[in-house]
């Protein structure tokens, strides 16, 4: 059977790319701003406190998804391809709505089971109030992610790229003039988070459909729900083992070492997570629409040639950061959350390493998606999510916090050589091995001289070793490979005449 080619990618990858990456930099700066606000304004033990919140909402809110930002995105290609019965107003109103009414559902079911869960059950004091208070929040990012993956799946990455830069914007400046004026501690917090979200929701709805009429329930496709679910819901059984795989660690910490040290490992977590997205983030986050449409439009052939590319750039721009955090995270913890997290720079390179293996991991596995094998998706990552509670709770009670980052990369590695080796039946991702090997030794060598510079931790060390190895790898990385070389010369350039 013939495949239906119509209507090809518009816009380049890079475009893509870069509308991606300014928005993960804009998140990437943000954090970093409110990081030491954050771990100043609240104890090391509320701030781990915050991020067990944090943790269940990750849980709730997949729920809540019921895996349809998975099916919005694969469906989406198909009805714009001309491959759907179904027309793209009929897709999104199902969408919209379907997401909407889970995620109020599991909303109302949350706040009812957090007044039957007592505080002794979550190691902390009022950590039940915190979470009825923050139970909103699963209504509004389930819909949130319905309007967000429409846009993502649509291409229209310069429209997300501002919503997501913008909305990260009003959270923050709520979240410190809520602090800094009222000193409300986690209370503060979450309110200011209901606030922003909500204002953010509403301004998102508004504009996706000011020149047109609102998609209706009426509008909504039973069938297309159906198909969507179909797809969607062993996805939930993915998204459920992904929390799991991602967030197994805070728990396992919380209940073997105590709130303090998940503070300390969660501060970790989350500088290495605002930083993997200014990169890593927006380059997978540009990537996996474009596979998606390829294969639509162009097929295996398409798919394959873009994804060498696309995995030859990614190992270069990994190895950087994983080389940058092993460098300077310490140093970087100190100056950004204070003495109080320092302990947390000891895990900082195994993170960034895991959080590199994890984000490529939705393009390794591309082919399992494309395929539509999502319980096989769902499959690999609870062996993966089950691998980590294991091991978590074998390594962490002897190793601590080191024992956590050890634990998270492995699992990772893991994970990812699964997924690699599922896909190879439908669309085999081709590891870029000379690649890694060659940019991994660029690495550790910008690394040995990064860390010679030895002095007082603080601001200058960690300049310069940021200088240095920057310095290092980079041209490391243009001597070595044509390609990238080509690349940055066209940007320097296109620097100079602007």
């Amino acid at each position: 059977m013939s495949r239906k080619r119509s209507r090809p990618p518009g816009r380049s990858f890079g475009f893509h790319a870069s509308n991606y990456a300014w928005a993960e930099i804009v998140t990437a700066v943000i954090g970093l701003l409110s990081f030491p606000i954050l771990t100043r304004f609240l104890s090391v033990a509320d701030y781990g406190t915050m991020n067990l919140v944090a943790s269940v909402l990750a849980v709730t809110v997949a729920i809540g998804k019921l895996g349809m930002q998975h099916a919005a995105l694969r469906g989406w290609a198909e009805v714009r391809a001309g491959n759907s019965v179904h027309t793209e107003t009929a897709f999104e109103a199902t969408v919209l709505w379907g997401m909407a009414g889970a995620g109020l559902a599991v909303t109302l079911i949350w706040a009812a089971a957090t007044q039957l869960i007592p505080d002794a059950w979550w190691g902390a004091p009022n950590v039940s109030s915190i979470m009825l208070l923050a139970a909103p929040l699963i209504a509004l990012r389930v819909l949130d992610s319905g309007l967000t993956n429409l846009l993502r799946a649509q291409e229209s990455s310069a429209a997300l790229a501002f919503y997501n830069s913008l909305r990260r914007v009003v959270l923050f400046l709520l979240v410190v003039a809520m602090l800094w004026a009222f000193s409300a501690g986690l209370t503060g917090f979450f309110v200011a988070m209901l606030v922003g979200e909500l204002l953010a929701g509403c301004a998102l709805l508004a504009w996706m459909f000011r020149s047109r009429a609102f998609p209706t329930p009426a509008l909504a496709s039973r069938s297309l729900w159906a198909s969507l679910a179909v797809f969607g819901l062993p996805m939930l059984g993915s998204e459920l083992a992904t929390v799991v795989l991602t967030m197994s660690d805070r728990f396992v910490v919380q209940g073997v070492l105590g709130t303090q040290s998940l503070g300390i490992y969660a501060a970790a977590f989350n500088m290495c997570e605002q930083l993997r997205g200014a990169l890593l983030g927006a380059m997978v986050g540009a990537a996996y629409p474009r596979c998606m449409a390829l294969w639509e439009s162009e097929g295996r052939e398409g798919l394959q040639q873009f994804l060498r590319s696309f995995m030859n750039y990614y190992a270069a721009v990994a190895m950087f950061m994983i080389a940058l955090m092993v460098a300077a995270g310490g140093d970087l913890m100190v100056v950004l959350a204070s003495e109080k997290y320092a302990e947390g720079g000891a895990v900082a390179g195994w993170i960034m390493a895991a959080l590199a293996i994890q984000t490529v991991g939705s393009v390794a596995a591309v082919g399992i998606f494309i395929a539509k094998r999502t319980i096989l998706a769902m499959a690999l990552l609870l062996v993966g999510g089950l691998l980590s509670i294991g091991a978590n709770l074998l390594v962490v009670p002897w190793a601590g916090l080191r024992g956590a980052g050890w634990v998270v990369f492995g699992t990772s590695v893991v994970l990812c050589a699964m997924q690699l080796l599922a896909a190879r039946r439908f669309a085999p991702v081709v590891v870029p091995w000379r690649a890694l090997l060659q940019f991994g030794l660029l690495g550790a060598i910008a690394l040995a001289l990064a860390t010679a510079l030895a002095g007082s931790a603080g601001w200058l060390q960690l300049l310069l070793r940021c200088a240095v190895l920057t310095l290092t790898y980079v041209a490391g990385v243009a001597a070595l490979d044509l390609s990238i070389r080509h690349r940055l010369k066209g940007l320097v350039r296109r620097f100079i005449l602007r």
